[in-house]
């Protein structure tokens, strides 16, 4: 299994996806802000470090795919590129 592959990136994508379809196509980063802190207060394992970065990328206008998710998490189970697919 690869991040490209990885359920729980995957997920991450398909939940932030469906946040955003509920929020409006512009959501205001205040609400991004408490969505991230919710999701904090259950931090876990990989799916929950895949979902705040997810919601990272949203709030920094970045693209959310798994390689950057990967990038961000660095997770070693499930393997991370050495660079996001945008500029730091």
């Amino acid at each position: 299994m690869t991040y490209e592959t990885n359920q729980s990136i995957l997920s991450a994508i398909r939940e932030v996806e469906r946040w955003v379809h509920t929020e409006g196509t512009s959501p205001k980063p205040a609400a991004i802000a408490q969505e991230i802190v919710r999701i904090g207060k259950d931090i876990g394992g990989t799916k929950q470090r895949a979902l705040l970065a997810a919601f990272g990328l949203l709030a920094g206008g970045l693209e959310i795919n798994p390689h950057n998710i990967a990038w961000l998490i660095q997770d070693g189970y499930v393997g991370y590129p050495t660079a996001p697919t945008f500029d730091i």
